[in-house]
């Protein structure tokens, strides 16, 4: 049975052994490609934001902002940023299947208290986040010290997959989207937050009549 610590060098390995990917394989990659192209491209108009697993993480101010105070949608730069992280996603999923490893409940949707989430996989049982990033952010994975910077709150997020899974471990596999670089750093129940507290804050914080918080 293949293990996630091994999927880096089991990657690197089709691109020297080969591997014969079947049709099937190519049109689902295809096909997940296709949709993240039409959702992302196809004109939104702007709405109040929604609460979800992956804000969960964004620090209290930003988050007041976002929901008292949000930018006009025309504002938002951050187009192909998003659609890089999200094919190189699939694409991971994808040479991850070639590669002989498990890959379960891909994009599986889960509830914490009314705050929705889509989860990007379980890999060979472990629930993941696939995070792409420049080879600086990178470190943050490859080095470990996501535990002491964590931004844009990746912890929290993964830490509500753990809990809307009944699990205590998760792990982040990060890939180097400058050099194809992959790591992967798992999370024990340490390292974990309280998932239904950071729910109850967040909701808290979007409330009409709230406050701006001081920090």
């Amino acid at each position: 049975m293949k293990q996630l610590s091994d999927l880096p060098s089991d990657i690197d390995a089709l691109f020297f052994t080969g591997t014969t990917v079947s049709e099937e394989a190519l049109q689902l990659f295809a096909k997940n490609v296709t949709d993240i192209l039409r959702e992302r491209l196809t004109p939104k108009q702007d709405e109040a934001p929604k609460l979800r697993m992956s804000r969960l993480g964004t620090p209290n101010r930003k988050l007041w902002y976002e929901h008292h105070q949000p930018l006009p949608r025309s504002l938002n730069k951050n187009g192909m940023k998003f659609i890089f992280g999200d094919i190189i996603e699939q694409l991971i999923i994808f040479l991850a299947k070639e590669a002989g490893h498990t890959v379960e409940d891909e994009q599986k949707e889960f509830e914490i208290d009314g705050i929705k989430g889509h989860q990007d996989c379980r890999l060979d049982g472990t629930v993941v986040d696939i995070k792409s990033a420049s080879s600086y952010a990178f470190r943050k994975f490859s080095e470990r010290t996501i535990f002491k910077d964590d931004p844009f709150g990746y912890i929290a997020q993964l830490s509500a997959y753990a809990h809307a899974n009944g699990v205590s471990e998760a792990a982040f596999v990060g890939v180097n989207k400058e050099n194809g670089e992959i790591c992967i750093l798992p999370l024990q129940e340490i390292d974990l937050i309280h998932a239904p507290t950071r729910v109850a804050e967040v909701k808290a914080l979007a409330a009409p009549d709230q406050p701006k918080p001081v920090a």
